[in-house]
């Protein structure tokens, strides 16, 4: 079997409600020359009995079976396995909304051969109100393929990328950092992209705003907010070990913009849940003053982070 140009990996969780809509917007592309790696983390659902109904209808979808290990362990896993060229991520209750997605893709590849390229992606709310998070790029800017020039744009516009399924990255920059999402926390995107945009030698994007992200309705628990709020701590400690983050004030102004959002949901913890990670916060509070976040670095020298998360959260009120 020939290798394929795209390998897609879905880490699959009790998703039964929503996969086959996910599964089938993949199948619908245009663009047939894929896989598609269908991680089962211990379903309990009616997840299983879908993945093994396409994958025995359509050999380039394949079963990959583990034990509940979280997002990060499935994604990992897909990507032991993947055959692909360039790697590409969709979660089990997204879907694509265009099925020249991989069609579009594939010609930038052709005409650039760019390590990354960037995808559209929207918000949908159950309602059908959609908002446009990622795209409509600059492409006069990004053609210019100067990396620095491209991640001051995307970090002064708004277009950073927050998640590893806006990127479609070459395996083979995969393969030889040897990169793997971080286990046990959340939020572990950002220790991704931040990785591929560090160690990456040309950025591209396409104007397709094709990825769906379904935003379904339920609270964050507490044990998930901890988790997320260790995971982007683990993401800005790394960044604060890069002996040339001096050269991407793009990416750590970005990081330091995470970690005040970060600070918002640490203020809303149980005194104890903020107990058993302010050691975590705290190291990573430097990517305030490395940014020049002045309001808030000094805000959090004086008040600590609980407070300056809830000065956060009501001048981001006000903004919006």
């Amino acid at each position: 079997m020939n290798r394929p140009l795209f390998s897609i990996i879905i880490p699959i969780y009790n998703a039964g409600q929503y996969l086959t809509k996910c599964l089938n917007s993949i199948k619908s592309q245009t663009y047939q020359d894929y896989e598609v790696l269908m991680v089962n983390d211990g379903s309990s659902d009616n997840s299983k009995s879908i993945i093994e109904e396409f994958s025995q209808t359509d050999i380039r979808f394949i079963t990959i079976n583990q034990t509940n290990g979280g997002a990060s362990s499935a994604r990992n896993s897909g990507i032991e396995r993947a055959k692909g060229k360039y790697l590409m991520f969709i979660d089990s209750d997204d879907y694509w909304n265009n099925n020249a997605l991989l069609s579009d893709l594939r010609e930038r590849i052709v005409r650039h051969h760019e390590d990354v390229i960037l995808i559209g992606c929207q918000n949908l709310q159950l309602d059908g109100k959609a908002e446009v998070t990622r795209g409509n790029y600059k492409l006069d800017i990004i053609d210019r393929h100067n990396k620095f020039e491209t991640l001051r744009y995307l970090e002064s516009s708004g277009n950073m990328p927050g998640s590893a399924w806006i990127m479609c990255v070459d395996k083979g920059l995969i393969d030889v950092m040897s990169l793997r999402f971080p286990m046990n926390v959340s939020g572990e995107d950002f220790y991704w992209v931040v990785n591929i945009l560090h160690h990456c030698k040309t950025i591209g994007a396409i104007n397709n705003i094709a990825y769906c992200y379904v935003k379904h309705p339920g609270s964050v628990t507490s044990t998930s907010n901890v988790k997320g709020v260790l995971g982007v701590c683990c993401c800005v400690q790394n960044w604060l070990k890069q002996s040339d983050m001096n050269k991407y004030e793009s990416i750590t102004r970005f990081l330091a913009q995470v970690y005040i959002i970060t600070l918002m949901s640490y203020s809303r913890l149980s005194p104890q849940s903020r107990n058993d990670i302010k050691v975590e916060v705290a190291q990573s509070s430097q990517i305030l003053r490395l940014a020049h976040k002045w309001y808030y670095s000094w805000t959090y020298q004086l008040l600590g982070p609980r407070l300056t998360g809830k000065i956060a959260e009501i001048a981001y009120k006000i903004i919006r």
